[in-house]
């Protein structure tokens, strides 16, 4: 195995460069589920590229559409043009696709052959690798019985954690790559009692970002069930903290999953739960002496959940408007981001 610096960088960079790619593959799939041009291409060859080129080529296309259920329950009586529109956002997100499985692929592959990686990031190119593999199995064009035609909520929510999960792994490895060795030392040397409190605050830091994650994955259901739709209150949901219709008798417990009303309650608890956490995280960390580049970690993770809180209210309240929505998907990974960032920043402190 090569131990240089240079072969270290390179899978370093290749490691963030597919996280920022995934990042884009996010939020180009989010604009197109919010435009709900997600079902508008009825076939589709792994090699393919060409969109349709020529009248006759569309119009093919069109009449092909007009045989599923999408075209029959939802956009009955959508014209050429407007399929034109819906067609682009999804086409250029299975492009996009695609071209990120060659960044993932053949770069990985040549890594394990050039033993370029140690045993450990060998796992995680390898995991790259097999994530893209899976998910270009995975139809995740599945179509719901019922009156209406949708992606399933259960597939919707799969698919954006294998793609959050692939984001963070490669983000975090590119980070443990790519950063610097040396030792941030704190502002003044720290008694026992206060490193028992850094103790805490890492492993504090640890929990909050795993419940950052699992409040995204509830953001999932929220999306593929339109429950942004409903309860466009806050902090109230109508007038009344827990709606009437939480609980539907018919679902029993798939009312936290399949009812929008349910699935809507439990993202905003989540999310508020979030908030406090992360507050009471930089203000538990305000408190000790952490060098400065640690502090500006922290102020980086809460101005950032903030945001994104402040996002979430406003997807609500305005009834889901495709910029806000947008930026909102982006924005609960900007944040899972200064997670990672923080907690790269404080193995770097004297343990």
């Amino acid at each position: 195995m090569s131990d240089s610096n240079g072969t270290k960088r390179i899978v370093g960079h290749w490691l963030i460069g597919t996280s920022g790619l995934v990042f884009g593959i996010v939020v180009l799939g989010g604009l197109t589920r919010l435009t709900e041009s997600g079902l508008s291409m009825v076939d589709w060859k792994l090699l393919h590229f060409r969109a349709p080129g020529s009248q006759e080529e569309w119009q093919e296309y069109f009449e092909k559409y007009q045989q599923f259920p999408e075209y029959k329950l939802n956009n009955h009586g959508m014209t050429l043009e407007e399929f034109k529109r819906i067609y682009w956002f999804e086409h250029a997100h299975r492009v996009y696709g695609r071209l990120l499985g060659m960044f993932v692929l053949f770069p990985a592959a040549f890594f394990v052959a050039k033993k370029w990686a140690s045993p450990g990031m060998r796992r995680v190119i390898m995991g790259c690798a097999g994530w893209y593999m899976v998910k270009s199995g995975l139809k995740n064009e599945i179509i719901e019985n019922g009156e209406q035609a949708r992606v399933s909520p259960y597939r919707l929510s799969a698919h954006l954690a294998s793609a959050f999960a692939l984001y963070l792994i490669t983000l975090a490895a590119g980070f443990r790559v790519l950063a610097p060795k040396t030792t941030l030392h704190f502002l003044k040397t720290p008694g026992p009692q206060v490193q028992q409190q850094i103790k805490r605050v890492y492993s504090w830091t640890h929990g909050i970002a795993g419940f950052t994650f699992a409040t995204a994955i509830t953001g999932a259901f929220v999306a593929g069930l339109d429950a942004g739709l409903i309860y466009n209150t806050f902090p109230l949901m109508g007038d009344r903290v827990v709606p009437s219709d939480i609980w539907q008798e018919k679902l029993s417990w798939r009312n936290v999953t399949e009812n929008p009303a349910t699935v809507q309650f439990i993202h905003r608890c989540m999310a508020i739960s979030t908030i406090t956490a992360a507050s009471g995280l930089w203000l538990a960390a305000r408190r000790l002496p952490l060098h400065p580049t640690a502090r500006r970690a922290f102020n980086l993770m809460l101005a950032a959940t903030w945001s994104q809180g402040t996002l979430g209210v406003l997807t609500l309240l305005y009834l889901v408007p495709i910029p806000v929505a947008s930026a909102h998907q982006a924005g609960s990974l900007v944040l899972l981001s200064t997670f990672i960032w923080l907690i790269n920043i404080m193995k770097r402190l004297p343990k």
